[in-house]
């Protein structure tokens, strides 16, 4: 003769408790487990069926501590259901066997439940698979520990900033140049920056940072020389770069920094400015020392844009597979956060893949070299517009091609000049011109700007200047300048054609 309790486990507890409740508990995609004060199944939905491989007579007839739970996770589960006996609702994970000796993970959630009839107390468990996304975040966090093992060996220190501008992501190098932890918080690094200008000496104020201009202007800013003192008390002088991530949408999430110590480099700009006035007569060996610092400043730029590209951006698009098969293996059915986040984490993925792409391209052109000066340099100024606001006119003929000294040489004074236009001009219009003049080839740059005094701009911050006639007189061009405070600013090179 059955008991009450083994007739009611026989056809079903939740056929008692109402047809809203009975259809709540058949439908239900979690598996829901109505369990005696022994853990003994008193009933499960159909779900739990599915999920586990047995039939509802089976599970009906089984022990959730002896027959379907994990052994190590038991003892926890004992404990939690005799809380809940005490009238406390409880949250928690645990892991069941299936009938083929697969494991199954579970959040679980459960409550006491007063049987009807008078037969004493329940537990009501709601169970919800959490396997796949369990397996979502070790993927994703193995592709995030690929990622920082790339990040460990560029020759450049690379930061990922928040909307906020809080460092998530850092790799050993930024750690090395900055002689030490980087500090976290963005308000906090801002605030403690003692960044100079490295041509001025001035000290740069927080609105001028690459990571703020990207943050909060969305620019990409490139190359900025600053010096620093480390925070083990080194001066170094870094090249400092930024670019906005956006998301689907447009808005600014975060930022992508790039730092790179050039102390030794820009200590031998200084060596070789003191050797360029002391035998500036000899025009020959001025031309070939010249040159040679173009270059290696071009193979530079060239080997962080390559490792960069070889780098950061396989890892990168590493990620986009793991996140795309992520996503292919979620349904509608799975938690909807789940789903958010990993498409969240597309989007952002995707914005930081074409942040990178633009540093890397801005670097070192790769059409440079492939289609000569003109393509790359009206690349740049469509860049350059949609960067900055300024509206920028490309006059210039396709298809002349010179020495790739002097096309790279056109391409980074005409680089160096919108640079300054954007720095110093206040201007809202500039023109590129490129033509050909009988045996020589003439660029010039043109903005309707502030201007300046020439012969104190030369002295504050000439260098500039500078760096552009070296670049021209090294391949054996000329740089001419003329500006009038109020007039704009005119820049003309002039170079061989051949």
């Amino acid at each position: 003769m059955k008991t009450k309790l083994e007739e009611a486990s026989v056809k079903g507890v939740s056929e008692e408790l109402g047809p809203v409740y009975r259809a709540i508990f058949e439908a239900s995609h979690d598996v829901i487990v109505l369990a005696d004060e022994s853990t003994g199944i008193i009933d499960v939905n159909p779900r739990a069926a599915q999920v586990t491989g047995y039939t509802l007579a089976e599970l009906r007839r089984m022990n959730m501590l002896r027959d379907v739970v994990v052994p190590e996770d038991a003892e926890r589960l004992r404990q939690m259901l005799a809380e809940v006996r005490q009238g406390q609702n409880r949250r928690y994970e645990v892991r069941w066997k299936t009938k083929d000796g697969l494991i199954v993970e579970f959040d679980v959630i459960t409550v006491p439940l007063v049987l009807p009839g008078g037969r004493g107390m329940s537990t009501f468990c709601s169970l919800r698979d959490i396997g796949q996304r369990k397996a979502a975040e070790r993927e994703l966090r193995d592709s995030e520990k690929r990622l920082q093992q790339i990040l460990a060996t560029l020759p450049v220190g690379v930061s990922v900033l928040d909307a906020r501008g809080d460092v998530v992501l850092t790799n050993a190098m930024s750690k090395r140049i900055w002689g030490g932890e980087v500090i976290a918080s963005g308000a906090e690094r801002w605030a403690r920056s003692t960044g100079l200008w490295h041509e001025s000496g001035k000290r740069l104020a927080e609105s001028e940072l690459a990571s703020v201009r990207a943050l909060r202007e969305g620019r990409t800013t490139l190359n900025q020389l600053i010096d620093i003192e480390t925070f083990d008390g080194r001066p170094t002088t870094i090249q400092n770069s930024a670019a906005p991530i956006r998301d689907e949408d447009g808005n600014i999430v975060g930022a992508v920094v790039v730092n790179e110590d050039v102390t030794e480099r820009v200590g031998a700009e200084n060596e070789l400015r003191h050797a360029l006035e002391a035998v500036r007569a000899t025009s020959e060996k001025l031309q070939l020392l010249s040159r040679r610092l173009v270059e290696l400043q071009e193979n530079e730029r060239r080997d962080i844009a390559r490792e960069l590209h070889d780098r950061v951006g396989q890892a990168l698009t590493a990620m986009r597979i793991d996140m795309d098969m992520i996503r292919k293996r979620l349904d509608e059915r799975d938690d909807p956060l789940i789903r958010a986040r990993n498409d969240d984490s597309l989007e952002l993925l995707e914005s930081m893949f074409q942040a990178v792409e633009n540093v890397m391209h801005e670097l070192r052109p790769p059409m440079l070299d492939e289609f000569g000066l003109i393509a790359p340099l009206q690349w740049f100024v469509r860049k350059f517009t949609d960067r900055t606001g300024i509206d920028v006119e490309m006059r210039a003929e396709e298809g002349w091609r010179g020495r790739p000294d002097t096309e790279v040489a056109l391409f980074r004074i005409a680089q160096e000049a919108l640079t300054n236009v954007a720095r110093h001009a206040a201007a809202r219009h500039a023109v590129v011109e490129f033509r050909e003049q009988g045996p020589a080839v003439v660029l010039t740059i043109e903005d309707d700007g502030t201007g300046f005094d020439e012969k104190a701009e030369r002295v504050q911050n000439g260098y500039g200047i500078t760096a552009m006639r070296e670049r021209a007189e090294a391949v054996g061009g000329t740089l001419e300048v003329r500006s009038e405070m109020g007039r704009g600013t005119r820049i003309t090179a002039k170079m061989p054609a051949a």
